[in-house]
């Protein structure tokens, strides 16, 4: 349905390509045209590529995410900005040179040599990684054997602890800083702009995201003599890049001012791990890595930048080599692992030198290995995503490939798209915690919902009266119920139970609560000094009871469990009879 015309897009990029202003937008001589339809990845190429300096990467903070801004008096419209961007548009089909060789190709996972499960025989270098720390060994590898004279990294900055910057090591001792996830925005590409501008003889590692990774291929592309001065190019796996917002929501939720933080580590611990988030006075606060606010809920779906929503290459084909956490032993392995995907020969050769060291341990993997390690068919899931971008007259990038239409993600899609066009706002935190809150309640623990929802009814409408017997307004951490044959004034039969009670309260202390069930509720508390309730005597009855007794008993029976389904799983109180309760 989409036209070729020729001249739309710049002479590096048009071959074969479709008319964009089908897409929602037009191709411009700069980069403007992308930062107005929301499709810039904020990796930084086009700073560094501008020959005029035109082109600056700044922070938006209405969004959390880095934007190019365009200097017009010195943009002479040359177009290389353009040439080296991803954003509007990708064809992952021109594969780098150093892929040409390759033996396998899979529709999701790209071309490859191999693909393993690694980690560094290193302890310490895994104990500090994220996943295994398999870069790590390789980057320190390079720099060891001359193989290169840099490394271009990213570590959390010095100067504001919520942002990240690029940097370049020269040795294994400046590795520390790289080492962990950054999960917030930076514009990496930008630190390559003296090699663009400065051709040498040094050689470096370029350590990046799939869409860093995109930008480098492209600016090879267009200055042919990166592709000597960047011999190796790795990266991680991404499912997308929040935008610095979604720190700022962690931090609000555990009642920090940005100002109040002195450094923050997005991974730790092992596998999964926690974020640490250090104090100016000292303070260590620890955010578990599942939790909702976090990754457990709050990451994968909200402050999604536009760009990373509609992104599909997840595990970076474009890498020498792509790596991200290993799943498949699921939490039980705390030291963590990698899963590998080896896309140049030069790549394979400095991983069979390492494992003929025995720095690094490999496990090979399968092709559903990987698909069903990483869920990469509902990650890939990119079909709806654009179809309802489009369907709500917003641009979309241009992909030169098909997607799998699964038609089982077309509603939970949609109701992603809202959270980005929510995201796109900076809406108030108070306000986002609400809709985060509902969300994550009404998916994962919908009837603890359910029963805040019936309590708010209850409460608004007043139709059920609440019953205060005495149970402790407190929820502590462990339960009893007492039963047996106390409640007598019997010194034998009360001795058990005292003796019960006295040895949980050494083992347990105040995060017990006892609830004895007595016939003498207010002799029971007054003896033992603990909460009674009546015994259940109103809904029992003797072996040669009559039909209606019986019946009675069975339907209070019945109205009794109902009230307790209704408490435990709508927060609705019954009013009872005394002592059913």
């Amino acid at each position: 349905e989409l036209k070729t015309r020729l001249g739309t897009i710049p002479p590096h990029r048009h071959e074969g390509v479709p008319d964009t202003t089908a897409l929602g937008f037009t191709v411009g001589s700069n980069v403007d045209f992308v930062v107005e339809n929301s499709l810039c990845h904020g990796c930084g190429s086009c700073e560094a590529s501008c020959p005029a300096g035109a082109v600056s990467m700044e922070f938006e903070n209405r969004r959390g995410i880095y934007l190019p801004g365009i200097d017009a008096e010195k943009c002479s419209n040359c177009g290389i900005c353009v040439d080296v961007c991803s954003g509007f548009a990708l064809d992952l089909k021109q594969k780098p040179a150093s892929q040409s060789r390759l033996e396998h190709h899979h529709p999701f996972i790209g071309s490859y040599q191999w693909i393993a499960r690694a980690y560094t025989n290193n302890p310490d270098t895994r104990k500090r990684a994220a996943s295994g720390g398999i870069i790590t060994e390789i980057v320190s590898y390079l720099l060891e054997t001359g193989e290169v004279d840099g490394a271009i990294l990213t570590r959390m900055s010095a100067d504001n602890p919520l942002k990240a910057e690029g940097y370049i090591a020269r040795s294994t001792a400046d590795l520390k800083p790289s080492q962990k996830s950054k999960y917030c925005p930076v514009a990496l590409n930008t630190i390559l702009r003296p090699l663009v501008q400065n051709p040498g003889k040094e050689r470096f590692v370029f350590v990046g995201l799939p869409h860093h990774v995109h930008g480098v291929r492209l600016m090879q592309r267009v200055h042919p003599h990166l592709e000597e001065a960047i011999p190796f190019v790795l990266s991680s796996f991404s499912a997308h890049v929040p935008s610095q917002r979604a720190t700022e929501f962690v931090l609000y939720k555990q009642n920090l001012l940005p100002e109040e933080v002195e450094s923050i580590e997005y991974r730790g611990g092992g596998n999964p791990g926690f974020m640490r988030i250090l104090c100016n006075n000292g303070r260590e606060v620890f955010v578990p890595h599942l939790h909702w606010t976090y990754s457990g809920h709050t990451f994968p779906l909200f402050f999604y930048p536009v760009r990373e929503w509609l992104y599909f290459d997840k595990v970076s084909e474009w890498a020498d080599l792509s790596t991200g956490d290993n799943w498949m032993k699921g939490l039980a392995e705390q030291a963590g692992a990698s899963s590998i995907v080896v896309r140049s020969q030069a790549m394979e050769r400095i991983l069979l030198e390492l494992l003929e060291q025995r720095r690094i341990s490999l496990i090979k993997m399968t092709e559903q290995d990987l698909m069903t390690d990483q869920g990469l068919r509902t990650k890939l899931n990119v079909y709806w995503r654009l179809r309802i971008w489009r369907r709500l007259g917003r641009a979309i990038p241009l992909y030169t490939r098909e997607f799998e239409r699964l038609n089982a993600q077309r509603f939970r899609t949609f109701r992603f798209s809202i959270y980005v066009l929510l995201c796109e706002h900076k809406l108030p935190f108070w306000l986002m915690n609400l809709i985060i809150g509902g969300d994550y309640y009404l998916r994962a623990k919908p009837m603890k919902a359910l029963r805040k929802i019936g309590k708010g009814l209850v409460s608004a409408v007043g139709l059920f009266r609440p019953i205060k017997d005495g149970i402790p307004p407190k929820r502590c951490k462990y339960k009893v119920v007492l039963i047996g044959g106390f409640g007598y004034q019997d010194i034998g039969d009360e001795a058990m139970p005292h003796a019960v009670r006295v040895n949980l309260r050494k083992k347990l202390g105040q995060d017990l609560e006892i609830v004895m069930l007595s016939p003498d509720p207010a002799g029971t508390e007054e003896m033992h000094g603990e909460n009674s309730v009546q015994d259940f005597t109103r809904i029992s009855f003797p072996k040669g009871a009559s039909i209606p007794r019986k019946a009675l008993a069975f339907a209070m029976t019945c109205f009794l469990y109902t009230s307790v389904w209704l408490e435990k799983y709508l927060g609705i109180r019954l009013a009872l009879w005394p002592g059913a309760r």
